[in-house]
């Protein structure tokens, strides 16, 4: 396990760009789920019962549109089935964390301290996304 994470600490430093992009895609995916777990608990519904659906119509959202910054991309900011404004913090949330997990590996690579960070990163993400979040009002 340990020549494993040498391997690829050094893969890291050979292919900067190719790590940060791969970090920035998962950190957006666990700004996705920080947005779904917390307006479920914001808003009082089950995390496990339902699935995601239109905050003004309640349709539910089919899975290609929850694909974190590119749903909101392809939709343009809209929902796909009454074409109402998406609120924008959910994409700021995915998008910020996403650059939270992507840069510092562009600029020290994979290391023991960057995977420390990613841990306090992902609280003060958690943290900041719970206090100012806030539901849409419909």
């Amino acid at each position: 396990m340990y020549q494993f994470f040498n391997d690829l600490r050094e893969m890291s430093f050979l292919y900067p760009i190719s790590f940060s992009i791969y970090f920035f895609l998962m950190g957006s995916c666990i700004g996705s789920l920080l947005n779904f777990l917390i307006y479920r608990m914001k808003t009082s519904a089950g995390v496990l019962t339902l699935r995601s659906g239109c905050d003004y119509c309640h349709t539910p959202i089919p899975i290609w549109y929850n694909v974190p910054v590119a749903g909101y991309l392809i939709l343009r900011g809209k929902t796909a089935c009454c074409s109402k404004r998406l609120d924008k913090s959910h994409l700021y949330l995915e998008v910020v964390n996403g650059m939270l997990y992507g840069v510092p590996v562009l600029i020290w690579g994979l290391s023991n301290n960057v995977l420390l960070y990613f841990c306090i990163s992902t609280i003060v993400s958690i943290l900041i996304s719970w206090v100012f979040f806030q539901p849409q009002k419909k």
